[in-house]
């Protein structure tokens, strides 16, 4: 019997992290990476596409804010989970 798969984005720029978490994902067979994306405008045309599970972010991107994607993905997809990887902790952020 097929177990269904989640289905997880990531968005990082730095591409040594980002392939770390490619990894991670990859490695368990509960999860699917069904994208990943350094920067925010091909992440943020590719939810508008397609659907997932898990939304893995940063919030620092060079040609934006993860929390643009966070607030698009909470909208459209209210079932995908979003979780933040920053290295932004001040209360304003994190609340936000």
């Amino acid at each position: 019997m097929d177990v269904p798969r989640w289905r997880v984005v990531l968005l990082e720029d730095d591409a040594d992290m980002r392939r770390y978490f490619e990894d991670c994902v990859r490695a368990e067979p509960a999860l699917e990476l069904a994208a990943s994306f350094g920067l925010l405008a091909p992440a943020r045309a590719w939810f508008a596409q397609h659907r997932a599970d898990v939304l893995l972010t940063d919030l620092a991107l060079p040609d934006g804010h993860g929390l643009e994607l966070l607030a698009q993905v909470v909208r459209a997809q209210p079932g995908c989970d979003v979780l933040v990887v920053s290295v932004f902790g001040d209360e304003d952020t994190v609340l936000a």
